[in-house]
C-alpha cells in the first residue's frame, strides 16, 4: 500500500506541504510570547510537520502489539469441569 502523502501535489503551492510550507516543522506560539517566532527549531514552540513528516513506526513495537494482540484475542479454553 502506497502512503497517501506521496501522491500530495496541489497547483497553488508548487507541491509544498500545505501545513508547513516545505520546512518539515511547524510552530505553535502561544499567543505570540516568542522571542524570535520565526525559529522552525524552537525549543518551545516548534515541531515536526506530521502531515509531510509522519512518525514512522517501529517495527519491534509493531510485533510486540501484534503478539499481545493475538495472545489477549486467544480463544480460552472452557473448563468442562466448572458449574454455571
Amino acid at each position: 500500500m502506497s502512503d497517501p502523502h506521496d501522491h500530495y501535489h496541489d497547483d497553488f503551492d508548487d507541491g509544498d506541504c500545505w501545513n508547513c510550507g516545505g520546512e518539515g516543522r511547524v510552530n505553535h506560539c502561544i499567543d505570540g510570547c516568542c522571542v524570535d517566532t520565526d525559529d522552525i527549531y524552537c525549543d518551545y514552540c516548534s515541531k515536526r510537520c506530521d502531515v509531510c513528516q509522519p512518525v514512522k513506526p517501529n517495527p519491534e513495537l509493531q510485533q510486540i502489539l501484534k503478539d499481545a494482540l493475538d495472545e489477549a484475542s486467544a480463544i480460552v479454553p472452557h473448563d468442562e469441569g466448572a458449574h454455571d
